[in-house]
Order: structure tokens, then sequence, then C-alpha cells
């Protein structure tokens, strides 16, 4: 019973220390200037998050990359078929494509949605591109049948690939990088 009216006092003493009208437009205008506060804070840690995550999945890509290019160049060493670790090199092709689609995944802050945006338009391409040397690798092994038609395409999609001046991708990455430092406005 004690308890009981030590409670109620309590909870009396907590209303009635806010009923001022000074009290309240200033815990008001306190309480906007804290919202902001937090926002901007919140705002902040999620660039940040953003900015941790893209970066250690684009650290994994160049890991996984390397890896792709090795057994790249074991296969074009290959003297003969026997020396050849098509599996190693179809496996690290699935890797990269795998990465690619984890940093797809990535939710990005509203604020950064646009930069995001130019980063999965960028992975896209970089997938395309594995996914039609796997398919040219497997239509060179005799594993996978093209028509003329699909070969000419996988033939003018490498050229565009390789003529490219830039990379789009990794030019994404960079700028997503710097909006999350807030270097681009």
């Amino acid at each position: 019973m004690r308890y009981r009216a030590l409670a109620a006092a309590l909870v009396a003493m907590l209303m009635l220390s806010g009923c001022g009208n000074s009290g309240t437009s200033s815990t008001t205008s306190s309480t906007d200037l804290t919202s902001a506060s937090v926002n901007s804070e919140d705002e902040a840690f999620f660039r940040q998050m953003y900015a941790d995550d893209l970066c250690d999945k684009y650290n994994q890509l160049l890991i996984d990359q390397e890896a792709f290019f090795e057994a790249n160049n074991n296969s074009n060493n290959a003297v003969d078929v026997q020396e050849l670790d098509v599996d190693a090199f179809f496996a690290a092709a699935e890797k990269c494509i795998s990465t690619l689609e984890a940093i797809i995944a990535i939710e990005s802050p509203e604020s950064l949605a646009y930069y995001h945006e130019q980063v999965i338009k960028g992975a896209q391409y970089e997938i395309k591109f594995l996914n039609s040397v796997i398919q040219a690798s497997k239509y060179d092994l005799g594993k996978l049948d093209l028509s003329a038609q699909e070969v000419e395409e996988l033939q003018a999609f490498f050229a565009e690939y390789t003529e490219a001046e830039t990379n789009l991708f990794v030019d994404a990455y960079s700028a997503a990088m710097e909006a999350a430092a807030g270097i681009v406005q």
C-alpha cells in the first residue's frame, strides 16, 4: 500500500513539474533542436554504415577478381586440356558475380539512393560481362551450343566492354563513396 502511494506521489510530481507555459515552449524548442540533431546524426551514421558495407564488399570483389584473373591466366597458359582447370575458372567467375549481387543488395540511405542506383547499374554491367565470359568459355569448350547470332552478340559485347574509356562500376563506386563521405552534394 505504501508503494502505491509513493508511486502516485511520484507521478503527480512529474505531471506538475511540466505544467507552466514557459516550460512547455522551451521543451518543444529543445525537442525540435534535439530531433534535428538526432536526424543529422542518424543520417551520418547510416551514410557511414553504407560506406563501410560498400567498401568491405568492394574489397572482397577485388580479392575475387584477382582469383578470377589468376584462374583465367592459368587457363590461358595451359598447354593441353588436362592442365585446364575450368572448374576453378567458373567458380572464380561465379564468386565475383555473387559479390556483385551482394553489392547490389546493400541498402543505402535515402540521400545516397541516386548514387547506389549508379552502383547497381555498374554492377549489373559487370555481371553481364562475367556471364558472357562464362558463356563464351563453355561455348569454346563445347559445353554450350550458341547460334551464330548469339556468338556475334557476345563478340559485340566484349568489344564494347573492352573499348569503354571508363569502368562504369568503378566510377559509380567512387562517386557513391564520395557522396557518403559528404564530398559530393
